[in-house]
């Protein structure tokens, strides 16, 4: 497995031909994926905003970030809560965002919280908190 300089260098040249091309299908995208699923926390964290950096431009970018976030595996969740950016879109980041908040695994929930108060998208955690609409909740009494 290439280090983890290895793997940020070839995601960063990645995403300058991604810029370059106009556009981000698949093998252009694998060595930006491979550094988020990477070992190296700090490239983690660097590839992770270099794919959130395309969220904005490229459809294909935001289908890899929702991948990402239908994972059967709780640690590949968390590192898609990562790849939201700024720069993403408010309403893909916040389907993304409240898919997590709703998430099995408690890591996956915090992460997507916190994630959600960088992005001021903290108004979906309290959503998150309240029963959906028009569904009942008991009351005292109720029987």
């Amino acid at each position: 497995m290439a280090d983890g300089r290895e793997l940020i260098a070839r995601a960063t040249e990645a995403v300058e031909r991604i810029r370059a091309l106009g556009r981000a299908d698949g093998p252009l995208l694998e060595p930006v994926l491979a550094a988020v699923l990477g070992e190296s926390a700090r490239n983690r964290f660097r590839a992770a905003a270099l794919l959130a950096g395309l969220t904005a431009a490229f459809a294909e970018a935001r289908a890899a970030v929702a991948a990402l976030a239908a994972d059967d595996r709780p640690h590949v969740r968390r590192r898609a809560m990562r790849c939201l950016g700024r720069e993403t879109p408010a309403d893909f980041a916040a389907e993304i965002l409240r898919k997590g908040l709703a998430d099995a695994d408690p890591g996956v929930r915090m992460k997507a919280a916190s994630v959600a108060g960088l992005l001021d998208l903290a108004a979906l955690v309290d959503a998150a908190g309240q029963p959906e609409q028009g569904t009942a909740t008991a009351q005292p009494g109720d029987e």
